[in-house]
Order: C-alpha cells, then sequence, then structure tokens
C-alpha cells in the first residue's frame, strides 16, 4: 500500500510539475551529487521503479526525521530532484505488490 501510495504521489508530483521542468529549473545535478545529498540526509530507498519514458524513478525515505526526496535518473548519469520535503511516512504494506 505504501509502495502505490508513493508511486501514485511521484506520477501525480511528476505530472503537474514535470521532469522537463526539473531540468529547466535546474534541479538536476551529476547522480553522485543526488545520491551524496540523499545520504547526507539520512534518507533510504523505499521506491524505485522503471517509467515508462525509459528513465528510473526513485523514493527516499527517513523514518527519523521524516523528510523524503524523489528523483528521475537518466542513463546519462544525471538525476533531478523531481520533489523534496519533510512529514513523509510509510503507509501500512500487507505485501510486497499491495
Amino acid at each position: 500500500m505504501i509502495l502505490r501510495k508513493l508511486f501514485l504521489a511521484a506520477i501525480i508530483m511528476a505530472a503537474s510539475i514535470g521532469v522537463s521542468h526539473a531540468e529547466k529549473a535546474g534541479f538536476c545535478v551529476p547522480t553522485k551529487d543526488a545520491m551524496g545529498a540523499v545520504r547526507k540526509a539520512g534518507e533510504t530507498i523505499v521506491f524505485r521503479g522503471l517509467s515508462k519514458r525509459g528513465h528510473l524513478v526513485t523514493i527516499y525515505l527517513s523514518k527519523k526525521s521524516q523528510t523524503f526526496t524523489a528523483l528521475v535518473h537518466y542513463k546519462d548519469n544525471r538525476s533531478c530532484f523531481v520533489d523534496f520535503g519533510g512529514q513523509g511516512e510509510l503507509m501500512g504494506a500487507k505485501s510486497e505488490r499491495s
């Protein structure tokens, strides 16, 4: 259930903000730098999925601080911050594919 809700949130977010908008706004950095920011925030991966557009979408969450980060990763070693914030939480899941 959590993965489904996080995935749906990421899709809605990507649709409203738009990945190309994130690129144009300058939120894209080398993947190495994006992952460093995620580690620095103490966040761990809670969702990973391959977009039908051919890029990888990941969502990270810190259970301690409740911060989250949603990233889009491209094959050319760039990653774009789609969104980030606080008050993130894992929802109870009944199975791996709720």
